[in-house]
């Protein structure tokens, strides 16, 4: 299980640097990625690591207005 999760992680943050580099830093699809990795770091027992994605995808959400239930997904890595 630890080893799913630990190619999880790899394959996010690989997508989460195409993304970043394709649409910058502040993008939905960035966001997404972000929370999808949040819910692998604390899966994998990094909640440092999970609540400083978590922050950044609260930041983020604030400048897509999305709606409280959709944030939630997104920190809660249902997105």
């Amino acid at each position: 299980a630890l080893g799913a999760l630990a190619m999880q992680k790899v394959m996010l943050e690989r997508a989460l640097s195409i993304q970043e580099q394709r649409y910058g830093g502040e993008h939905y699809e960035v966001a997404r990625t972000l929370a999808n990795l949040a819910h692998v770091d604390g899966a994998l027992g990094d909640l440092a690591a999970q609540q400083a994605l978590l922050e950044r995808v609260r930041r983020m959400s604030d400048l897509f207005n999305m709606t409280p239930t959709v944030a939630a997904a997104s920190s809660s890595g249902l997105a």
